[in-house]
Formats: structure tokens, sequence, C-alpha cells
């Protein structure tokens, strides 16, 4: 079993514990000993390619910023000497690894900015496979090539997101 996290917490104050629970089996959240969440990326083949770690306020549900408040596993295995130099990441879509699922063989695709919104919307709105790209940036020919042949819709945040992403 994993870790729990302050987002999971959260997710459990405001959705219940049985919905908290099929996220962090859903998507495969971890954990850290001080309570950080680790939103880990497996692509469409169930390779894992790394997992961003970031602290949330588990009554708000929002981000904290500051010193650690946000890392990559990759980085983190690079500092203590347990990942080979050079390191070459290649990121995909957060929740890439549920495209292979039977139950989302023929659903629509909801590509989101942030890990936790694609959490809230797998629990909102669950017949859709619900993704992240982590930045508004994050949206690329080369993260969405798995999505060819789907349907998808786009959710940008407020603000540019809808702009940039058109």
């Amino acid at each position: 079993m994993s870790r729990d996290s302050t987002h999971i917490e959260w997710l459990r104050m405001m959705f219940g514990t049985a919905e908290a629970e099929r996220i962090r089996q859903l998507y495969g959240v971890g954990g850290t000993r001080d309570g950080r969440v680790v939103f880990w990326q497996r692509d469409s083949e169930g390779r894992l390619r790394t997992g961003k770690v970031m602290a949330y306020d588990p009554t708000s549900g929002r981000r904290t910023k500051g010193a650690g408040a946000c890392d990559w596993v990759h980085s983190i295995m690079l500092r203590q000497g347990r990942l080979d130099e050079p390191y070459n990441l290649v990121q995909c879509l957060y929740g890439e690894h549920l495209l292979k699922r039977e139950e989302y063989a023929s659903a629509t695709v909801a590509i989101v900015e942030s890990y936790k919104t694609a959490h809230v919307g797998a629990i909102l709105l669950p017949d859709m496979v619900w993704m992240a790209v982590d930045s508004l940036q994050g949206l690329t020919a080369e993260r969405l090539a798995p999505l060819r042949g789907r349907d998808v819709v786009l959710y940008p945040d407020e603000g540019r997101g809808e702009e940039i992403w058109r």
C-alpha cells in the first residue's frame, strides 16, 4: 500500500474515502514520509518515466510553495547517485497508462493542465479518461501521439490557457 499524502487527505475530505482510494489506485498516486504527493508518470505501455513530488495543504487542497515543495523523482535519484548520468527524461501525459484499460477503450480523453484537476475530473466525470500535461506548454504533438484515433477534449486553465492551447 502506498503512503498517504496531504493531497489524498484533501481528496478524502472533499469526496470521501472510497473516491480518494479509487483515485490513488487508478493513478498509482504515491506519498513521501513527510506527506508530499508523488504523481507517477507511466506511459501507455506502463513504463515509469518519472514522478513529480509536490506539497499540498491538506485543508485547502492548494499547492504549497517554497523550498522543497516541488521536485522530481529522477532529479532526487540523480542527486543521490542512484541514477546514471546522463539521464534523458522524456515525459508523457499524466494518466497515459489508463489508455490500455478495458473500461476506457472507447472513452473520450479529457486533457487538463494539473494532476489535481485530472483527479477531480475523474471523480466528477468518471466516464472520461482524465490526463494532465503539467503545464500549458506541455501540450505537445509528441505527448499527444498516443491519443491518435481517440476523441479528445481540452480543458485549459482560466486565463491564457485557451489562447495558448488553441
